[in-house]
C-alpha cells in the first residue's frame, strides 16, 4: 500500500505570493507538471523536492513529511 505524502506547497506559494506559473518557471517546468506536485497527482523527485525547498526557503521534511 502506498502512503499518501500530503504536501504544503500550495500554502507555500500562496504564502510567497506567487503563481503557479512563476514557481514552475524557476523549477524550468510546465505549469501543468506544477499543479500536478500540488494536487498530490505527481511524484516530486527527489532533486524538484530540493529545488522546492529553496524556493521556498523552507526543508523537504515541512514541505511533505509534517502536518
Amino acid at each position: 500500500m502506498e502512503t499518501k505524502i500530503n504536501n504544503k506547497l500550495k500554502y507555500y506559494r500562496e504564502k510567497m505570493k506567487l503563481t503557479q506559473e512563476n514557481v514552475a518557471d524557476t523549477l524550468s517546468i510546465a505549469v501543468s507538471t506544477y499543479n500536478q506536485f500540488e494536487r498530490n497527482r505527481r511524484k516530486v523527485s527527489l532533486i524538484k523536492a530540493k529545488e522546492l525547498s529553496i524556493v521556498f526557503n523552507t526543508t523537504i521534511e515541512e514541505l511533505f513529511f509534517t502536518k
